[in-house]
């Protein structure tokens, strides 16, 4: 991340776009742990019936 000193509004986008990228980040971690724990649910539903 490279920020001037002089340059508050640099500094708040640059900030701004780095915690958009890990709230991104984030979210699509959750959704894959989402999906996988659905497919052990259903999984362990085909060993058990």
């Amino acid at each position: 991340m490279q920020a001037k000193c002089g340059d508050g509004k640099y500094l708040e986008f640059a900030i701004r776009h780095v915690l958009q990228d890990v709230l991104q980040e984030l979210a699509v971690a959750r959704r894959l742990q989402l999906e996988i724990q659905v497919e052990v649910d259903h999984g362990e539903g085909r060993a058990l019936g």
